[in-house]
């Protein structure tokens, strides 16, 4: 599910007064300062890692743990609207309940995951929204090294304004529906692994508002994505794990006005996964893609394919993230067959007290459209600070500054924002 918007405040200000007083908070337990277990911090980012004495308990029922949560967030943005001159700004509320239950057998997994969001606008109420999410998931231990996964989630959500095919003219948020499936399997024997699996989407646009008072279908970017991927991986060295994998897709529409868009398009690559003791972990992959499209009127995408995920924890009490990825991505854009996007996402992550974490994140996407000459560069970037009061309460704070560059002046837009956040769990 999407996240709330974040925006702008004086951090450095707030952060002095937080940090002074939790420092000197006479409430934090002696257990805090115990020695964490090394070996369960190995490959895990700081902010991911277990801190028994305030992660939450859950409710146990029968062979299930239930972890209710409910989130209140305060959103403030300087241009609601991503717009390049007379922004708007607005103070979002939004309400985020969440329930999740897990299985604890000891052989095979299962777990409900169900949320919703609605924000609510000050000033702005066309733009309210509420989106919502029900997921399944589940592992089936079929032998020692062999199992099955099996995924299936339905979502109500909603694009962000500023997204790459979101119009000014919209006057209301756009609303689509997201259905996925997948299937995976997976079996090993000594060194030598393999992974087969199938993913199905269905993605349902609904009509949308104008601001000249009409009203627009979006029917023409239904439709339903098909995908199977493969990966063979052998372990060369230990904590060394080169794989060659590869993938195929059938993308077809629901209808072909005003332009037929189906495509289908594959993507093959070698990579290799890796441990250096627990302090840098990951994978790397690069290859090749293509995406044929029906149409003569679109230009097929074509191109160099890779990507990779490694985390490097800097120390016991700092981890830097980084992610990289680049593949070809559906527009809306009548002149354009698809872009290609490559995305660059980063965080670093800081525990500054057991309970007091600081860090911060970029992104940066360089959006190339295929059959046009328009690029678009989008970047955002801010700190945020996390406060773990106790099991049951949390609290977060963030400044994010958002732009996107665009060799089209008309869609140049920048945006602060600031957003505080309290979080309740058991």
């Amino acid at each position: 599910m999407r996240q709330p918007r974040k925006c702008r405040v004086n951090l450095a200000t707030v952060g002095l007064f937080l940090s002074a007083a939790l420092i000197f908070d006479p409430t934090t337990p002696a257990s805090w300062a115990q020695e964490p277990d090394l070996e369960s911090e190995r490959g895990v980012p700081v902010y991911a890692r277990q801190r028994p004495e305030v992660d939450p308990l859950g409710v146990r029922a029968g062979a299930f743990m239930i972890y209710p949560q409910a989130r209140l967030t305060g959103n403030f943005d300087d241009n609601i609207y991503a717009t390049p001159n007379n922004r708007e700004s607005d103070f979002i509320t939004t309400i985020a309940p969440r329930i999740r239950a897990e299985s604890n057998w000891s052989n095979h997994h299962l777990a409900l995951d169900a949320e919703v969001a609605a924000g609510f606008y000050a000033k702005n109420q066309s733009e309210d929204f509420v989106d919502g999410r029900l997921a399944l998931e589940g592992r089936l231990d079929v032998q020692r090294g062999t199992f099955l996964e099996a995924g299936l989630s339905v979502a109500r959500l909603h694009e962000e304004r500023g997204d790459p095919d979101v119009p000014f003219a919209y006057d209301e948020p756009s609303v689509f529906y997201e259905t996925h499936a997948s299937l995976t399997g997976y079996h090993g024997v000594g060194r030598l692994s393999l992974s087969l699996g199938a993913n199905y989407t269905r993605l349902a646009y609904r009509s949308v508002d104008l601001t000249d008072g009409t009203s627009y279908s979006q029917s023409d970017r239904d439709r339903n994505i098909y995908e199977g991927h493969a990966r063979v991986a052998y372990e060369l060295l230990p904590n060394v794990i080169p794989f060659i994998q590869g993938s195929y897709n059938v993308r077809r529409y629901d209808t072909r006005q005003p332009i037929n868009r189906e495509s289908e398009g594959y993507r093959i690559g070698v990579g290799s996964g890796f441990d250096a003791g627990g302090i840098i972990t990951g994978e790397v992959y690069a290859g090749y893609m293509r995406q044929n499209y029906v149409s003569s009127r679109l230009d097929d995408a074509s191109g160099p394919w890779f990507g990779a995920q490694v985390l490097w924890n800097v120390t016991r009490l700092t981890s830097v993230e980084l992610g990289l990825e680049r593949r070809v991505v559906e527009t809306a854009n009548l002149d354009a067959s698809s872009y290609t996007r490559t995305a660059v996402e980063t965080r670093v992550d800081h525990e500054l007290l057991r309970n007091l974490l600081i860090g911060g994140y970029a992104h940066y996407y360089d959006d190339r459209y295929n059959g046009t000459s328009l690029k678009n560069r989008y970047f955002e970037a801010g700190p945020r600070a996390t406060y773990l009061w106790n099991r049951n309460f949390n609290a977060e704070l963030s400044l994010s500054h958002s732009r996107r560059d665009s060799n089209d002046s008309d869609l140049d837009y920048r945006s602060n924002r600031i957003l505080f956040s309290i979080v309740a769990e058991l």
